[in-house]
C-alpha cells in the first residue's frame, strides 16, 4: 500500500458541537502535508486517522482496518480554539507529527519522509495553496489557464485564473467557496477546456448538461 491521506478528528462526542469545526479547521494542515508527501510504501497502511481528546491518557491505535489505521492522542481541543489563527496552524501541525512520528516507531517506519515533510510546511508558512492538475495553454500559447485551489482554517475557495507568458495574471474568477474540505471541491472540477484564444471553460463534473454548467473567462469582457 502507498501511505497518501492524514485526518484528524476531535474525540466525537468529547467536545459536542465543536466536533465539525474542528475537524474542517484541521483540513488546511492535512490537506497541505499530503500534497507535500512522498511516496511512502507500507505493508498495510493508506491513511493514519489522528482521534484527538483528552479522555486518552496516552497515544495508542484504536483500530487498524483495510489500510486505515486510526491512533488516540492525547489533546485539549478546548485550548485550540483560544488560540489566533497562525499558532492553530502550528500546533496542528506539531499534533499531527507527533503522531505520525509515533506511528513510525510502532512501525519501524523510516521517519525521515515524515521530517521531510514537516520542515517544507514551515517553510511554506503553512500555506495550503495548490494547482488542480497543470495549467493550460490557449491555442496560440499567448496564455495559460489554471485552476488553483486554497484552504485556510476556515474556508475552502476554487479559483479560476489565466496567466500570460511573464506568469502575471490577466483574469481571475471564483468558481467555489466552501468548507475548508478538499471533497466539496470535487463536483467543480470537470473538465479545464479553451474554446478560443480569448474564452476558456472550467465544467463542472457529474450534470445532465456540462454544457450549462460551468465557469468561464473571456478575455474581451473581461
Amino acid at each position: 500500500m502507498i501511505l497518501k491521506e492524514f485526518q484528524m478528528f476531535e474525540n466525537r462526542g468529547e467536545y459536542g458541537k465543536k466536533f465539525k469545526d474542528f475537524t474542517f479547521e484541521t483540513n488546511c494542515i492535512t490537506t497541505l502535508y499530503e500534497n507535500n508527501f512522498p511516496n511512502f510504501k507500507t505493508e498495510n497502511t493508506k491513511k493514519i486517522i489522528l482521534n484527538c481528546g483528552l479522555s486518552f491518557k496516552d497515544i495508542n491505535i484504536t483500530e487498524h482496518i483495510d489500510g486505515f489505521l486510526e491512533i488516540n492522542i492525547p489533546y485539549d481541543v478546548e485550548e485550540f480554539f483560544g488560540l489566533n489563527d497562525i499558532n492553530k496552524k502550528i500546533e496542528l501541525l506539531e499534533l499531527l507529527q507527533i503522531g505520525v512520528l509515533w506511528v513510525c516507531k510502532e512501525f519501524n517506519w523510516d521517519e525521515a519522509p515524515f521530517i521531510e515533510t514537516y520542515e517544507k510546511i514551515k517553510n511554506l508558512n503553512y500555506e495550503c495553496k495548490y494547482v488542480w492538475k497543470k495549467p493550460k495553454s490557449c491555442p496560440n500559447r499567448k496564455y495559460k489557464a489554471m485552476v488553483e485551489c486554497e484552504l485556510t482554517l476556515y474556508k475552502g475557495t476554487v479559483n479560476l485564473i489565466v496567466i500570460n507568458k511573464r506568469n502575471e495574471i490577466v483574469a481571475k474568477k471564483l468558481v467555489t467557496e466552501e468548507k475548508p474540505n478538499v471533497f466539496l471541491f470535487d463536483m467543480f472540477l470537470g473538465e479545464l477546456k479553451w474554446l478560443s484564444n480569448e474564452e476558456v471553460r472550467l465544467y463542472r463534473k457529474l450534470t445532465r448538461n456540462p454544457e450549462s454548467n460551468f465557469t468561464f473567462i473571456n478575455l474581451k469582457t473581461n
